[in-house]
């Protein structure tokens, strides 16, 4: 009875010993990032990842298994692209035609989530510019940060005025320079963020353009993706996250938040003042609505369509074939979002 005993220990000991080594390697040793930091050089990111970041979510989330969460900090949506390609990081939200651009030049991703919904573009000229209009910027140097929103919003409003890129001269500069450039008179034009208008306040610019009363479909939408080998990997740690990311967009989307989460997103370097300004008058719950409605669906396949035809990407693709339904309903269901 005693060997009989002792064997069945034995057994279960080397069972339990078995599985805890499988979930052992069953988890990364890191979690790692990659965030929108407003280029402004700060540490903080914006959006539901800067709540994320506030209440260490994430930190809380994963502790007992001791992974450790690293937040990478880019400028723009195209270095999150290389990082993204070069298997830097494992997760991101951010813009649409920088995700589109990526997709279709063959990194693998997952979309996961709607992120935030309505990023505003602006188009300013030097206080001094006789530039009364979008169309009077024919054959003037005009700065974008390629790759961006900001690019896809000025490529459907110069089509929506019978115009292409190739009516201006284009310049690929990041939103620091370019603003800089603007406001000294290097650039004739340069299309950036809503930043744009403190600059205006100064005297050293004048907005001519800003696309806030366009509609919807205009404006910048994020998503949130995840590395598709990552997924595959580990699909309840890529759960968890989730669950993590659609509990801050559910937090921000309580109107008795939208101070705290304004004062969330001016820790990435935008004054608190403009964060306010652009966000008047729209209801949060449409801005941080993560779910997969016609309308994302649509501005996605619009905006894939839209930068094919004016070869921004070389080859279009089937939006529905790169979210996951299934697995956002089944987070939001296991939190209580209905």
């Amino acid at each position: 009875m005693k060997h009989r005993f002792t064997a069945l220990a034995l057994s279960l000991l080397t069972s339990w010993l078995t599985t805890s080594a499988a979930f052992a390697t069953d988890a990364p040793k890191t979690l790692r990032i990659g965030a929108l930091g407003g280029g402004f050089g700060k540490s903080f990111g914006t959006g539901n990842f800067a709540v994320m970041q506030a209440q260490k979510s994430l930190e809380e989330e994963f502790k007992a298994e001791g992974i450790k969460i690293e937040w990478t900090l880019f400028p723009a949506g195209p270095a999150i692209n290389e990082a993204l390609a070069n298997n830097s990081i494992d997760f991101s939200d951010y813009g649409d035609l920088p995700t589109i651009i990526g997709k279709s030049v063959g990194v693998k991703t997952v979309m996961l989530a709607a992120g935030y919904r309505g990023n505003l573009t602006y188009i300013a000229v030097p206080a001094n510019s006789p530039a009364q209009k979008i169309e009077d910027l024919k054959g003037k140097h005009v700065g974008i940060a390629k790759g961006t929103y900001f690019h896809l919003a000025f490529v459907r409003k110069l089509e929506s005025l019978g115009l292409t890129e190739r009516n201006v001269k284009l310049v690929n500069v990041r939103s620091a320079e370019g603003q800089s450039a603007v406001a000294t008179g290097d650039l004739d034009a340069f299309v950036g963020p809503a930043t744009l208008t403190k600059l205006a306040e100064g005297g050293k610019i004048r907005i001519l353009y800003n696309n806030k009363q366009e509609p919807e479909d205009w404006k910048g939408t994020n998503a949130l993706l995840v590395q598709e080998a990552f997924l595959k990997k580990y699909p309840d740690i890529t759960k968890r996250f989730l669950k993590r990311f659609l509990l801050a967009a559910q937090w921000r989307s309580d109107e008795s938040h939208r101070d705290e989460a304004q004062q969330l997103d001016a820790r990435a370097g935008t004054d608190i003042a403009l964060v306010q300004e652009t966000q008047s008058g729209l209801t949060l719950t449409q801005l941080y609505n993560p779910r997969f409605d016609e309308a994302f669906i649509n501005h996605y396949k619009n905006a894939i369509s839209l930068a094919k035809q004016t070869g921004l990407i070389q080859k279009e693709f089937d939006v529905e074939t790169w979210i996951n339904r299934e697995l956002l309903e089944q987070a939001l269901a296991e939190i209580g979002w209905h």
